[in-house]
């Protein structure tokens, strides 16, 4: 299911909605109290009710397929080779359209040989994904995954052999080429610089690609690209821009070195992300890596959760009112691969102030975006802020509160999916109603052991993967309703015994 609110009233059925957000829900519930369960990735179109929903449905005229129901409109053909294959079109009216290429082998002279052609495929949706199966011939498949922030954009290589021996020689990459057309006023900025668009000149960059419009806003961008394989492993990758004549290409480039010792299938994914519904100022959710001391992951779907490799969540409470009474806080988290480990979940200390999510896959952290060195990164791997205490975020009392919030214990991998949850401290949690600026959550471990253990994020493309954080709440001045609710809910099965011997007495005069 590709509407997570849905969903949580799916999970909370015979509860009736009291009151919507952004990113939460709230129920009614029945001795007075409210649930309100929050979310990190938006649950509604932004300044309305409307829940989103990002699910391919059928259109009408030049495209086959569309998304109606996120900030976003994307519409799509249905036919990978017929040409303009996407279009992404932002609120304000502004578009882009892309169009898949061939992909090929490349080398550091620009010396290419074509691996394969985009084919006539028919693509097939199903819920959230828009998938083309063999569009670049056997084993090789093209798919679009919906998300409420991003459109995912995954090439798939089913295995090694897939993959033609090269001909060309020297230092080898595996290219994508898509070309690009846009509305008048959108310019493209790589590494904040606008691209001149100039004919045969070629812009290479590792960082992500922004749209923006002529008041400078980012109305999108291109995730930094990566290479993902089965294991999890990820590389970076590259982007080249350049113009050819009349025609304007984005190209895609994983090394070859990569590759032949990954493990299949491997993803190619060059990511749309909506500009404004990514919020990562403030909900955000992301993981620090010791291995990878200046990477940020803000936009990885899946956060490792290791020793050496902690998770970091904020939930925005802000909504409730600062007079509530919070009478339980229950954070869900699913693990993919856990270890047998004990997790802790600590407030991050106010000594650390704000931090934000980030925008990349292990990438290069950008400026102001954290990394295990430091809060703040300056976006070329040095740092203009370093964390309270020490690296990774690590100092117990300093980075973060010496007393967990709550516990959890996690089983050895067999396989399947683990929804694990925890019951934070309350009093802790009331002090974020109100607040927009809480600095959120840290789940750490001191378990060595190495299995490739991840939360999945607020990035994830199935829906009930996300995180979620439940909490029950008194209203202020609310106290003396909801323990007459409560008495009157509790005595509710007396009051129904009491009427039913009762109609049962008056059934049986009028018989007599």
């Amino acid at each position: 299911m590709s509407n997570h609110a849905a969903l949580i009233r799916q999970e909370n059925a015979g509860l009736t909605v009291s009151r919507r957000g952004r990113r939460f829900l709230e129920f009614a519930l029945p001795d007075g109290k409210t649930k309100h369960v929050a979310t990190i990735e938006p649950l509604h179109l932004r300044d309305s009710e409307t829940e989103i929903d990002a699910t391919w449905v059928t259109d009408t005229g030049a495209w086959q397929w569309k998304l109606a129901s996120t900030d976003f409109q994307a519409h799509a053909r249905s036919v990978f080779n017929v040409g303009n294959l996407y279009e992404w079109r932002h609120s304000s009216d502004e578009w882009v359209i892309v169009d898949p290429q061939s992909i090929n082998w490349i080398n550091q002279d620009n010396s290419r040989q074509q691996i394969a052609i985009k084919q006539a495929i028919t693509g097939a949706a199903n819920d959230a994904t828009l998938t083309f199966q063999n569009a670049y011939g056997a084993g090789r498949h093209f798919s679009y995954t919906a998300h409420p922030k991003r459109l995912i954009k995954h090439i798939t290589i089913d295995t090694l052999g897939d993959l033609p021996a090269p001909t060309v020689t020297g230092t080898i990459w595996f290219e994508a080429e898509f070309t690009i057309s846009n509305s008048s006023g959108v310019e493209l900025y790589l590494d904040g610089v606008r691209w001149a668009r100039g004919n045969n000149v070629r812009v290479r960059t590792g960082n992500q690609i922004e749209f923006r419009n002529d008041a400078g806003d980012v109305l999108w961008y291109a995730d930094a690209p990566i290479a993902t394989d089965s294991d999890g492993e990820t590389v970076s990758a590259e982007y080249e821009v350049r113009r050819q004549g009349g025609t304007y290409f984005i190209t895609v480039r994983v090394p070859r070195e990569w590759l032949l010792s990954a493990v299949y299938p491997v993803i190619v994914d060059p990511t749309f992300t909506d500009g404004y519904g990514g919020d990562v100022t403030t909900y955000a959710d992301t993981c620090i890596l010791s291995p990878l001391p200046e990477s940020n992951n803000g936009a990885r779907p899946d956060l490792w959760s290791q020793a050496s490799r902690h998770v970091l969540l904020r939930f925005i409470l802000s909504s409730i009112d600062s007079g509530a009474t919070c009478d339980s806080a229950t954070l869900y988290v699913t693990y993919k691969q856990p270890d047998e480990a004990t997790y802790n979940v600590y407030q991050i200390a106010t000594a650390n102030g704000d931090w934000i999510e980030g925008t990349k896959n292990a990438a290069q952290a950008g400026a102001g975006e954290p990394c295990w060195e430091a809060k703040e990164a300056d976006g070329s791997g040095g740092v203009t802020t370093a964390w309270a205490g020490s690296e990774g975020l690590s100092t117990s009392g300093t980075d973060y509160d010496a007393s967990s919030l709550g516990s959890y214990e996690t089983a050895e991998a067999d396989g399947s999916l683990y929804e694990y949850s925890t019951t934070l401290t309350a009093s802790v949690v009331e002090g974020w109603f109100g607040d927009a600026t809480n600095n959120g959550l840290l789940v750490r471990t001191t378990d060595t052991t190495w299995t490739d253990p991840y939360i999945y994020s607020s990035d994830e493309e199935t829906t009930g993967y996300r995180p979620k954080l439940v909490v029950v709440y008194t209203a202020a001045g609310g106290g003396v309703i909801s323990e007459i609710a409560t008495v009157l809910w509790a005595n509710v099965g007396q009051f129904a015994g009491v009427a039913e011997a009762s109609i049962a007495q008056v059934a049986g005069v009028v018989a007599n």
